[in-house]
């Protein structure tokens, strides 16, 4: 390892980190500002290869559930970042359509903490809107845009059925192994209508997957 100082400055003045190689010379450094640095993650490249969109996400949880945003670069332009969704919601894994005019990204936005879905949204200004159900609790894994832009494919396991939720309400499911294993199913959701399609099903588990050229 090189034996040589990284300085690193935030944006927050109240924190300021040095690290180095010496064991003599410590950290400095505000708790509080540290707790409420954000962390940018989930990168994707829009198809003209001129912004980047990312989901930045506390360090810390304030409330009852996670939250995270999503924001939007310019590629080689300093302080180009704007915030894309409010922060109030999971907003995670932005994706570019195809034309890059549309970004598609996974939120519990309609039950915090507890739904997932897939919603998009017009890079240039709009409202936010959802591909999938918003009421479903399974998480959706992964999921991928077709190369015109018109479905998302998706990756999700079913949801419970009224049987087991009123098991589990009477404390009435017992784990047996091997029964009522959770598969993940492949789906297609139309972006225009919501129309749902489930691709593969039965006692079969879709681990990956991706669109043909």
């Amino acid at each position: 390892m090189l034996g040589l100082p990284l300085s690193c400055r935030f944006s927050n003045p109240t924190l300021e980190i040095k690290m180095v190689t010496d064991p003599n010379d410590k950290a400095q450094l505000n708790l509080q500002a540290l707790a409420d640095l954000q962390v940018p993650r989930d990168l994707s490249i829009s198809p003209d290869g001129s912004r980047i969109a990312y989901a930045l996400q506390p360090l810390s949880k304030k409330g009852d559930h996670a939250t995270s945003s999503i924001w939007i670069a310019t590629v080689n332009k300093e302080n180009s970042s704007r915030q894309f969704t409010s922060g109030l919601f999971n907003d995670e894994q932005p994706q570019w359509s195809p034309a890059g005019t549309l970004i598609a990204f996974k939120s519990d936005r309609h039950r915090p903490g507890k739904s997932s879905a897939i919603y998009v949204l017009p890079v240039d200004g709009g409202e936010a809107y959802p591909v999938t159900p918003v009421d479903c609790e399974k998480p959706i894994v992964a999921f991928e845009w077709d190369s015109t832009g018109t479905s998302i494919a998706y990756t999700s396991s079913d949801e419970k059925t009224e049987e087991q939720v009123s098991k589990e309400k009477l404390k009435d499911d017992p784990t047996v192994w091997g029964a009522d294993l959770e598969y993940s199913r492949l789906r297609i959701a139309h972006v225009a209508t919501g129309q749902i399609r489930t691709i593969v099903a039965g006692h079969r588990h879709v681990h990956d997957f991706t669109w043909s050229p």
